[in-house]
């Protein structure tokens, strides 16, 4: 029989815990495919324009406008906001990777690949991304 103890932790008493109990594992630990595990959301938009103070701007009267300082701004930078879908296979979430742990994932700025995005004309997520997958 497996002995009862009580147990003191940082002055905070514990009732009922067995020493030494292990948890049995229920059912099997099948691991989902990559595919399940790691996906970029896609029709999401991979950046967005930014203050200096790194809040967000909005349009306005065909400038921008910063709530952060309460006025329009000139200086736009652009800054990542990635959605990426993580799966168990069971159930999913959405996770968001903004700019400077994208930047460091990626190696590269925000405005490399915002620029590279402009020239090619395209809306998706860059070819590089899929590295992430």
């Amino acid at each position: 029989s497996s002995v009862m103890k009580k147990i003191h932790i940082r002055s905070i008493a514990v009732h009922g815990i067995e020493v030494e109990t292990k948890v049995p594992v229920i059912g099997g630990s099948a691991k989902p495919s990559m595919d399940e595990e790691f996906l970029l959301v896609e029709g999401e938009d991979w950046w967005y324009p930014a203050c200096k103070c790194h809040r967000s701007v909005v349009p306005d009267s065909g400038e921008c406008f910063c709530n952060g300082c309460s006025k329009h701004v000139f200086h736009i930078v652009p800054r990542f906001k990635v959605k990426v879908e993580v799966s168990d296979g069971d159930a999913a979430s959405v996770f968001v990777i903004f700019d400077s742990d994208m930047s460091y994932i990626m190696e590269k700025s925000c405005a490399d690949f915002v620029g590279k995005a402009k020239v090619c004309n395209d809306k998706s997520h860059p070819a590089e991304f899929q590295g992430l997958v």
